[in-house]
C-alpha cells in the first residue's frame, strides 16, 4: 500500500526532552485549534507592541522582554542583539544539555532598540512565527531541535541550510525551468549525503527535518509579509511574495525533499524485508 509523504513522516517518533519554560504543555487538539492558538499569540503580541509604539517610536530590549513575558508567561525567552544577522532563534539547553529550557531570540536593532520601522517589524514577525510555531506545533520542535542535539553532523548541516536550503539560490537556478531546478536540488542533497557518508536509513531523518524546517521558513516569510505589509501596502506585499517565490523557491525544495523521503523510506523498508522478512 502506498503512503503519502505526510503519513510517512509522521510515522517516525521523535525524542522528547522538554523542561518547564520550553513549551506550552497545555496546547493540544486539532491542527485548526493549534493554528488558532498561534494566531492568538501573534495578535496578543502585536497589540502590546502597537501600544508600546503609541508611547514612543522606539522600545528597548527590556520593554520587548516584558511583552514576551505578558504573552507567554510560562516560556523562558531571552532576547539579544545581533551584529551580522537580521534575526534568529536558538534553543536554550540546561547545563548538561539534556533538556530544553527556553528560547533565545536575536535581533539586529539600531542602538539596541526596536524602532517602528517596517523592516525591523518584519524581522520580529518572522522570528515570532518560528517561536510560536514551535510552541504550538510540537512536531517542529521535536523533529528539529532534539534530533540536532545529538547529530554529529549538525555544524555541516547548518552550513547546508545557510548556503542552500534557506538561501537565495538564483545563482544556481537562474534561467532553469522547474524540472531542471528540481533536479539540481536533488543533486545537491545527494552530494550532501555522499560527502558526509550518510546512510539511507539516517538520511530519512535528515529529509524529514529539512521538510519541517523548509515549511517553517516558508511560513515565517509569508507571515512577515502579510502581517506587516498586508492591507496597508498590497503592491509591496505582492512584490515581496514574488521575490521569495522566485529566489528561495521553498515549494520546489519541499517537493524534492518529499520525493526523496518517500524513495528512501521505500528503499529502507525493502532492505529490512530482505534481511529480516518484515518492514
Amino acid at each position: 500500500m502506498s503512503i503519502t509523504a505526510s503519513e510517512a513522516i509522521h510515522s517516525i517518533q521523535p525524542v522528547k526532552r522538554f523542561l518547564p519554560g520550553s513549551k506550552l504543555f497545555d496546547v493540544t487538539g486539532s491542527v485548526a485549534k493549534r493554528q488558532a492558538h498561534k494566531a492568538m499569540l501573534h495578535e496578543s503580541f502585536n497589540k502590546l507592541l502597537e501600544d508600546a509604539f503609541e508611547k514612543s517610536n522606539e522600545i528597548s530590549f527590556d520593554e520587548l522582554k516584558t511583552i514576551y513575558r505578558k504573552v507567554i508567561p510560562d516560556i523562558n525567552v531571552i532576547t539579544s542583539s545581533l551584529d551580522d544577522l537580521f534575526g534568529n532563534i536558538n534553543p536554550v539547553w540546561d547545563k548538561n544539555k539534556k533538556g530544553l529550557k527556553g528560547w533565545s531570540l536575536g535581533f539586529k536593532l539600531k542602538n539596541d532598540k526596536l524602532s517602528n520601522d517596517l523592516n525591523e517589524k518584519m524581522t520580529i514577525e518572522h522570528e515570532n512565527e518560528h517561536l510560536f510555531t514551535t510552541l504550538t506545533e510540537h512536531k517542529y520542535l521535536t523533529d528539529y531541535f532534539f534530533n540536532s542535539m545529538t547529530n554529529k553532523k549538525r555544524g555541516t548541516e547548518v552550513q547546508f541550510y545557510s548556503k542552500f536550503l534557506y538561501e537565495d539560490i538564483t545563482h544556481i537556478t537562474n534561467g532553469l525551468d522547474k524540472e531542471t531546478k528540481n533536479k539540481a536540488y536533488e543533486i545537491l542533497m545527494e552530494q550532501f549525503f555522499e560527502k558526509y557518508k550518510i546512510k539511507d536509513y539516517n538520511s530519512v531523518d535528515f529529509l524529514k527535518r529539512w521538510r519541517y524546517r523548509l515549511m517553517d521558513e516558508k511560513s515565517a516569510y509569508s507571515h512577515q509579509i502579510n502581517s506587516v505589509l498586508g492591507e496597508k501596502y498590497p503592491d509591496k506585499a505582492i512584490k515581496e511574495i514574488e521575490y521569495y517565490a522566485d529566489h528561495f523557491d521553498f515549494n520546489g525544495k519541499i517537493s524534492v525533499v518529499e520525493k526523496m523521503f518517500l524513495e528512501r523510506v521505500a528503499k529502507v523498508r525493502a532492505e529490512q524485508k530482505r534481511l529480516y522478512g518484515k518492514t
